[in-house]
């Protein structure tokens, strides 16, 4: 097995306790090994200017990039709500199509998204039609 030295702790390690690293490196991997990485990370984080630099990238950050229109949110709205009965049983999940009567997997589809309440369980089959349709 292969192994370096740590630039930081002076030890000799294996490869794999190295990260690997996407430069033109003569091996490809970080100087310093995973556990003194970790250290560095954890020193520099600890640091007050840094959790206020952190701090002023974030606010410029939320200044440049909008939120998701709201709907998509919406949209995912819905899925949450038919899981979350799922796990609850409030909502079982029935083997037959509503429109075609069909037995086999469904899917919940909902025809409204402002009211995530309302769902129709169809076959994959009529739900594509649906979609085609509207």
């Amino acid at each position: 097995m292969e192994t370096k030295i740590c630039k930081t702790c002076k030890q000799v390690k294996s490869l794999l306790e190295f990260y690997s690293r996407t430069s033109n490196l003569q091996d490809g991997l970080f100087s310093s090994c995973k556990e003194c990485v970790k250290a560095q990370c954890r020193k520099r984080y600890a640091t007050k200017l840094y959790r206020q630099q952190h701090r002023l990238y974030a606010r410029e950050y939320r200044k440049t990039h909008k939120p998701p229109p709201e709907s998509s949110r919406l949209n995912k709205a819905p899925t949450h709500k038919i899981r979350a009965r799922q796990i609850g049983t409030k909502l079982p999940h029935p083997n037959q199509c509503e429109v075609c009567d069909k037995q086999g997997k469904t899917v919940a589809h909902h025809p409204d998204y402002n009211d995530p309440s309302l769902v129709v369980f169809v076959c994959n089959i009529c739900h594509g039609e649906i979609h085609i349709n509207n």
